[in-house]
């Protein structure tokens, strides 16, 4: 699945903030348009109001060496590609080539992009703890494969309200990560909502830019675990909450 836009959001490009080892913390920008954008727009860093990103077409896009070779057309009016048909599992083997070719349109020249499969991601622990003035830690089975070496992990703990702001680390694929302890800092200090998480990614990518932009194709296995904060109960309802607090609106007890 994917979507092709015509443009960058320029509120989701975050500012990195503080940079230690193979990870950086990253904080939202403060974007301010005096008078406030219309319907369709949206405040660039210069202040002024641009048009809202919009989905495009690139044509029929045809993606081979999976299991089963799939083809996709964009879902209208979203303009998003997905395909909702079976695919035999395992998807891929490590190390298979994987194509994505694009028919093109009669605006989008036709691009083709190749990755590899990847291994499945194995994750041992359940969560992760996430406290002030010490690292946190991640642990993965590594692979051995040469065509699947990376990992990124990306810690959000703003999932249900208050600032976007995250953690995100690419390392070498040795099956462990030491998130430093200022990093961890810097997160926490910005604040948290309920049910923080941490995402795991092993990846194969390629990009291509085309007359619009750039283009990312991604191979990839993901694994999403809780983040545990000390003080911090994540919520649904009352129940989930000890007696006397209630289930806040970032679904938090307080």
């Amino acid at each position: 699945q994917g979507t092709l836009a015509s443009g960058v959001i320029p509120y989701n490009v975050l500012e990195p903030v503080l940079t230690e080892g193979d990870c950086v913390f990253l904080h939202p920008k403060d974007l301010f348009c005096d008078p406030i954008c219309g319907g369709g727009e949206t405040c660039d860093e210069s202040g002024n109001c641009i048009p809202y990103p919009t989905n495009i077409d690139v044509g029929t896009l045809t993606i081979s060496g999976l299991s089963t070779s799939i083809t996709m057309d964009p879902i209208i009016p979203s303009l998003i590609y997905y395909f909702s048909g079976d695919i035999p599992h395992p998807g891929f083997e490590t190390g298979d080539a994987i194509e994505l070719l694009s028919s093109g349109t009669e605006t989008i020249d036709p691009f083709s992009m190749q990755a590899y499969g990847v291994t499945e991601l194995e994750v041992s622990q359940l969560e992760m703890d996430l406290a002030f003035d010490q690292p946190s830690m991640l642990e993965w089975t590594p692979s051995t494969s040469e065509v699947d070496r990376r990992i990124q992990v990306v810690v959000n703990i703003a999932n249900h309200g208050g600032t976007p702001a995250r953690i995100e680390c690419e390392v070498f694929d040795t099956g462990s990560l030491e998130i430093p302890t200022d990093i961890v800092n810097a997160l926490l200090n910005v604040g948290y909502s309920g049910f923080p998480s941490v995402k795991l990614t092993r990846l194969s990518a390629d990009t291509t830019t085309i007359a619009n932009g750039c283009i990312d194709f991604t191979v990839l296995s993901s694994v999403t675990l809780p983040v545990d904060i000390p003080g911090l109960t994540s919520c649904s309802s009352d129940d989930d909450c000890p007696k006397g607090e209630s289930c806040l609106s970032d679904l938090t007890c307080g």
